[in-house]
């Protein structure tokens, strides 16, 4: 994603070091927590229904 920060000779000097921790940060959430889908009470897994909308702020 080089046009996030900049391009040509005035390219961000901090885009590898922000990629990095950015990297650093997903796979550390994704190490830490257990995703999985949800059980009900019979151990069936409950079917996920996404919901799109279209705004930013839902309340």
């Amino acid at each position: 994603m080089p046009l996030g920060f900049g391009w040509g000779r005035r390219i961000c000097v901090g885009q590898h070091l922000a990629e990095a921790a950015l990297w650093i940060a997903i796979t550390s959430f994704l190490a830490t927590f257990s995703i999985q889908k949800i059980l009900d009470e019979h151990g069936e897994e409950i079917p996920v229904v996404p919901k799109f909308s279209t705004g930013l702020i839902m309340f």
